[in-house]
């Protein structure tokens, strides 16, 4: 009678125990991840854009336009950046916040720093707010430095490949040159 005392404790404590890890589960809204990352260099000039990966859905069409107004790109300057709040159709966990400069109004700056900012009011489609203002900082790479590189880069490439190659025809032209030596009576 003991034992089975005993065993009917433990598993109401073990009942209880997961009860109460099931009613504190987190619901709150989280960003996994994002690319470029937080304090990414080079990151590129072209289509300047930002992934980023939430731990639940936000592309319900309810929410989009309260959770578009909720990204913001800033240069170093402080002046915003014309974006546009791309969500992926076969990943609803996913939004892309694009640098829109199709009217030519704001162009984004080589070797310049960016922030994106991402507002406390995020909310997920079931209703969770992010909670807490989020900064992803990254900076824009230098397209002249990285083209002189590989300018540089090219010209080291073709001038080992001349001297090889120009170095291998000078090695036929001295074995041709000794088999006709040989052949001579």
């Amino acid at each position: 009678m003991r034992k089975f005392s005993v065993s009917i404790c433990l598993v109401l404590m073990i009942l209880f125990s997961g009860c109460l890890v099931a009613f504190a589960a987190d619901d709150s809204l989280e960003i996994l991840n994002t690319y470029p990352v937080d304090g990414q260099k080079n990151t590129t000039v072209e289509n300047l854009s930002v992934k980023l990966n939430f731990n639940q859905s936000v592309s319900k069409k309810s929410n989009r336009d309260a959770n578009s107004k909720a990204f913001m790109i800033k240069g170093d300057d402080g002046k915003k950046v014309p974006i546009r709040v791309m969500y992926n159709p076969k990943d609803v966990k996913q939004v892309m916040v694009i640098a829109d400069n199709h009217d030519g109004s704001s162009k984004i700056k080589q070797d310049s720093k960016y922030t994106l900012y991402v507002s406390k009011d995020l909310v997920s489609d079931k209703g969770a707010k992010l909670g807490h203002d989020v900064e992803i900082k990254f900076t824009t790479m230098n397209q002249k430095r990285n083209t002189m590189i590989y300018m540089a880069m090219m010209v080291v490439m073709f001038g080992g490949m001349f001297y090889f190659t120009s170095r291998s025809a000078r090695k036929e032209r001295e074995a041709a040159s000794d088999d006709k030596e040989i052949k001579v009576n």
